[in-house]
């Protein structure tokens, strides 16, 4: 293998995996450590066992946190459109 196939090959990894995990929210990820980490303190097989449900709410789960934070933003953007900091034109009438 040549070297500019082995970097090509390495880039399309790391361009896969960026893909993948992109959908993935970290505090999603962490909360399902954290339950893993305490079903292995529990019982070891119930975490073998619930490995493959994780796995399967892990997209929708982070999902759902995406569109909620992109909500949040689009709304925190709207309020903040509406506070227009620039004044008023003033207006003048004549008699």
């Amino acid at each position: 293998m040549t070297r500019d196939a082995t970097t090509e090959s390495a880039a399309t990894r790391r361009r896969f995996l960026r893909t993948v995990f992109m959908c993935f929210d970290w505090r999603i990820l962490a909360g399902f450590a954290a339950v893993d980490l305490g079903l292995v303190a529990a019982s070891p097989q119930l975490a073998l066992d619930a490995i493959p449900v994780e796995l399967v709410l892990l997209c929708p789960i982070s999902a759902v946190m995406m569109v909620r934070q992109m909500n949040a933003e689009r709304h925190a953007r709207a309020a903040s459109s509406e506070e227009d900091p620039r004044p008023a034109a003033a207006i003048r009438t004549t008699l």
